[in-house]
């Protein structure tokens, strides 16, 4: 506990004085850098006054890149703030920020951050089990990107979205895809897509 604690301590002190980032009360920053999971909305939801600031104040640390680590654990939250479909008000902003995560990685130089925060995003977006076909012809580009890990985490994410739109552009893939750990996953993601209703 005392080491959390410290930790908790020493992640607080490391975060710039740029940006909103500085009023993160221990609470919620103890809460974004679990190390073996993200938090749920129940406990995102309690450090906040209101639901909806939960969800701003999450929305601001996904894009906000001066804690690498927080960030990550922020945008892996999102999804918690998305119902099930039909998309309602509500969830436009935690799939909103996604899209532009992701949109972000496909404009940016990559760095081995950029692509570790566009898989955290990608997954997220997977994660969201939207059905959207928009979600899909968003995704699909990022199967012919040069990280084999981000292929995979793309065909995962396809596979999560649960859209038949998703079944031409992995098929593709899998015909010219020269990573037999990356064919495994557009496989398994093939399988599982014509389970989708």
């Amino acid at each position: 506990m005392k080491r959390g604690v410290i930790a908790c301590a020493v992640l607080l002190c490391a975060l710039p004085a740029q940006g909103d980032l500085t009023t993160i009360s221990p609470a919620v920053l103890d809460a974004l850098t679990q190390i073996d999971t993200a938090p749920s909305k129940t406990t995102l939801n309690s450090m906040f006054p209101t639901q909806d600031a939960a969800l701003a104040n999450l929305r601001m640390i996904a894009l906000d890149h001066t804690n690498f680590g927080v960030q990550l654990r922020a945008i892996r939250a999102l999804p918690a703030y998305c119902p099930t479909l039909p998309l309602t008000c509500n969830a436009t902003v935690p799939h909103d920020t996604l899209l532009v995560l992701v949109d972000e990685y496909k404009r940016s130089p990559r760095s081995p951050q950029d692509i570790l925060r566009a898989r955290a995003a990608i997954e997220a977006l997977g994660a969201t089990h939207t059905s959207l076909p928009s979600d899909v012809s968003v995704l699909s580009p990022l199967l012919a990107d040069p990280s084999r890990d981000l292929r995979a985490t793309v065909a995962h994410a396809l596979r999560n979205v649960c859209s038949a739109e998703a079944i031409e552009p992995l098929r593709a893939r899998f015909q010219i895809e020269p990573i037999e750990q990356v064919r495994r996953v557009i496989n398994a993601a093939l399988r599982d897509l014509r389970q989708c209703p």
